[in-house]
């Protein structure tokens, strides 16, 4: 497939030197960091948008219609760009130096009806890519060197939209929310510890109704229960595979967790539903701070992925208003103040990712069809206080008839 070249008149700036590493894989781009990549998940979505600088943006083809490319994961070894795509059975995987597409790896099979993969993970040594593809309920492993299927494994969960791996431990544990047309209603309520090295599921750890997302912080593993009604985040331990302890969060659909940052044992959880996270001590499995934005222009239901600044001294939490743009509160931590609140993003922020000299913010946007404003990113400045300026709003190029919605976007 060939890439389509475009000219938009703007300059998207250059993001500089590296740093470490944060604890999420899916936080930081590659070692490269000289392009976006935006994926459009829209229902015939096939296109993910590549920037350089927005002179030379181009679009790539994902697949055909329906390949639905959402999240964009970048290969630490700075080779490859890789769409873990919602439709279509296969991820797509770019050129991370010229944003070419290359090929195709088939992860699901002929069985699978939405044909999405969903969470992904990097093995330590950035060799192998992990995915799960939710309608065959499967762990799938991809040699990311050869670009192959290495690895397949079936029936490991039932709708396994999560999983988080405990490298130590030799164990991935995959949830099953279950199959359903709302999140929130599915009858998932387990967890399975796998084992890396056979690469088989060992056993299913009973948890709270519709399990989705998770963290691994201290040796154990948290589990978000997002089901109506639910307000709770269960605590497997890592080695034993045993449920420890069930924390009450105080609010329904606890459904972004993030581990802990810079050394706090901090871990964040945050609601999709109200505008509302926790901060629990991984010592002690805690809650130790709760957080309430007060504002009558909050909706329900657009609340997205929080992120740490590198100090782990404030977070930032991306809600969205009811004039369909999303505001970033920068909150400090432990005693969660209200710091700063940045200016809007065009459309709701999905998900926030640092370059690599933690001095710019790439915040992804959703795009909203009802106004015709394609997906994008929102370019912001960290000052000295940690406050946030708006540099810029990018938008997609996206082809006349193409659906909008945006998703997990990633500097390469």
């Amino acid at each position: 497939m060939k890439i389509r070249r475009t000219g938009i008149a703007a300059t998207l700036l250059a993001v500089g030197a590296f740093a470490p590493a944060m604890a999420r894989n899916y936080t930081v781009g590659g070692p490269k960091q000289t392009y976006y990549f935006l994926p459009n998940w829209g229902s015939n979505g096939q296109t993910v948008s590549v920037m350089p600088t927005l002179e030379n943006m181009t679009t790539a083809l994902a697949g055909p219609p329906g390949s639905k490319p959402a999240h964009m994961v970048p290969d630490p070894k700075g080779q490859f760009m890789f769409s873990i795509n919602h439709g279509g059975n296969a991820l797509s995987v770019f050129d991370a130096k010229s944003g070419e597409f290359i090929k195709q790896i088939v992860t699901g099979s002929a069985k699978s009806k939405k044909g999405q993969g969903h969470q992904y993970y990097w093995s330590p040594d950035g060799n192998y890519l992990y995915v799960t593809e939710l309608d065959d309920d499967a762990v799938v492993e991809v040699d990311a060197r050869n670009l192959v299927v290495s690895r397949r494994a079936e029936n490991v969960a039932d709708f396994p939209f999560g999983m988080v791996p405990a490298w130590d431990q030799g164990y991935l544990y995959v949830v099953g929310e279950g199959p359903g047309p709302v999140e929130v209603e599915r009858p998932g309520h387990s967890v399975t510890q796998f084992d890396l090295k056979t690469f088989k599921p060992i056993k299913k750890i009973q948890v709270g109704r519709a399990p989705h997302a998770m963290a691994y912080t201290n040796g154990k593993v948290y589990v978000g229960n997002i089901a109506k009604g639910q307000r709770s985040v269960s605590v497997i331990d890592a080695a034993k595979g045993e449920v420890v302890k069930t924390i009450d969060v105080d609010y329904e659909n606890p459904h972004f967790l993030e581990e802990p940052g810079n050394g706090n044992h901090l871990l964040i959880v945050a609601s999709k539903e109200v505008p509302e996270l926790v901060l629990i001590d991984d010592r002690t499995d805690k809650v130790v701070g709760h957080f309430k934005a007060k504002k009558a222009d909050i909706p329900m239901n657009k609340v997205r992925h929080p992120l740490w600044h590198p100090s782990g001294e404030s977070l930032y939490f991306p809600i969205g208003y009811k004039d369909g743009r999303t505001r970033i509160y920068q909150i400090s931590v432990p005693d969660l103040k209200v710091l700063s609140i940045s200016e809007p993003t065009p459309t709701i922020t999905h998900m926030m990712q640092w370059n690599k000299l933690r001095t710019r913010i790439y915040a992804a946007t959703e795009g909203n069809a009802k106004k015709s404003i394609p997906p994008g990113v929102s370019i912001f400045k960290a000052t000295a206080d940690g406050s946030l300026k708006k540099l810029a709003d990018v938008y997609a190029d996206l082809p006349a008839g193409e659906d909008i919605k945006g998703h997990h976007g990633s500097l390469n």
